[in-house]
């Protein structure tokens, strides 16, 4: 109620970051807001004392983003599969608070050079359940909670809550309803030719290949002015009899 009354708000923050060679950075992130943070110290608390501990060889780090300090644990992984091993890692971390268990169906594919993500984000409300903060309200008022995914190449498909670039933000409902997330993208040239440029393109390949038509009817087909000089007889040198110009 405190946190409530006092406006406060905690973000939790799935990161994932992939490279055009399936390699790249997953990243946990618990930041709390300025209002948070002042009533925690005014009450004796220290917001560090409720960060995940880092599994074996991943790295811990304080950081401040969008108004929001914390602490963030992240891991390098050298292609999916070996996220999913870093995954198995973090679903063994001991520790009440920790948020772990949200990404436990995450899975990255790679196929050639497109790219799959899905996640099964559920029992949402059980995970926050250590927070004690009562009322299911209550807790979607304090908490934001977030997967942030960066694909590589041109994102195809996904059903994300926001979209800048190749990354793709969905906020996790506190619902307690299952949410399924996907997203794909496939590696190649880039941004599609926007449409008035193609249309564009198109009016100029017509006319080219117009001219060229015309180029070669014309040089097989002399105009009728052409075969009447080729075909006349000899003109008189003379006045022509009825001529009103003579």
């Amino acid at each position: 109620l405190s946190l409530v009354a006092a406006a406060c708000q905690i973000r939790v923050d799935t990161n994932i970051r992939v490279h055009d060679d399936g390699s790249g950075t997953f990243a946990l992130e618990i930041g709390f807001d300025e209002e948070f943070r002042e009533l925690a110290q005014a009450q004796g608390g220290d917001i560090t004392a409720s960060a995940t501990d880092a599994p074996s060889g991943w790295r811990s780090e304080g950081f401040a983003a969008d108004g929001f300090e914390g602490t963030r644990i992240s891991v390098d992984f050298t292609d999916p599969v070996d996220l999913q091993l870093k995954l198995k890692q973090l679903e063994q971390t001991d520790g009440e608070q920790s948020p772990s268990s949200l990404t436990d169906s995450l899975e990255l594919r790679q196929n050639g050079d497109t790219f799959f993500f899905e996640a099964l984000i559920s029992q949402v409300e059980e995970e926050f359940s250590g927070f004690e903060l009562g009322e299911e309200a209550l807790v979607a008022q304090v908490f934001q909670v977030r997967v942030v995914v960066t694909l590589p190449g041109t994102i195809q498909d996904h059903n994300a809550t926001a979209q800048d670039g190749n990354t793709l933000t969905w906020n996790v409902s506190l619902n307690g309803e299952d949410q399924s997330l996907f997203a794909t993208s496939e590696l190649g040239s880039g941004l599609p030719v926007p449409l008035p440029l193609a249309a564009a393109i198109a009016t100029v390949l017509a006319l080219a290949i117009g001219f060229a038509l015309y180029r070669r009817r014309a040089g097989s087909d002399p105009p009728q002015s052409v075969l009447a000089t080729v075909s006349a007889p000899d003109a008189p040198s003379g006045p022509v009899e009825g001529d009103p110009f003579s």
